[in-house]
């Protein structure tokens, strides 16, 4: 049966998880104890995020899943994304603007991408769809702003 939550929902569970696992390991070793998910997310080395600005130019850094688009990643954060296509490469609402030093380190947009791009308001060099960047750990800290909606 397939999930509900979303992914924000999701990585909260897991972290809640982790810290409660981590205060039974912890109190047999008798170190601290994490006062806070968050604080257990802080401290923990898998912490992998992705820094968004949106379109009224505030920046948010969001915890990022392996193998999710970062699509998914930014509308289940609830940042305004459409992704109207879910994902099919077919409508360009997930447009966005990659920063400059991540360029390299993404795969080349496909020509599919390319063709929506060609249909997109405002694009730019760094444009890219952000359905179709798969997150890995590589692109840990991976800085991308929101497209405007409209030329």
């Amino acid at each position: 049966m397939a999930s509900s939550y979303t992914l924000g929902e999701r990585f909260e569970r897991f972290v809640k998880e982790q810290a409660q696992k981590s205060r039974y390991s912890n109190a047999s070793e008798g170190s601290g104890i994490a006062s806070s998910p968050s604080q257990a997310i802080d401290s923990a080395e898998s912490r992998r995020v992705i820094h968004v600005v949106d379109h009224t130019g505030e920046r948010h850094t969001i915890e990022a899943l392996e193998g999710w688009r970062v699509m998914e990643i930014i509308r289940d954060w609830k940042l305004p994304m459409e992704g109207i296509c879910g994902g099919a490469c077919e409508c360009a609402t997930c447009h966005v603007f990659v920063g400059e030093a991540w360029l390299a380190r993404l795969p080349p947009a496909s020509e599919e991408e390319e063709g929506q791009l060609d249909m997109a308001p405002l694009t730019q060099r760094n444009s890219r769809l952000a359905c179709q960047i798969l997150w890995t750990p590589e692109l840990d800290g991976l800085e991308v702003t929101l497209a405007p909606v409209r030329g």
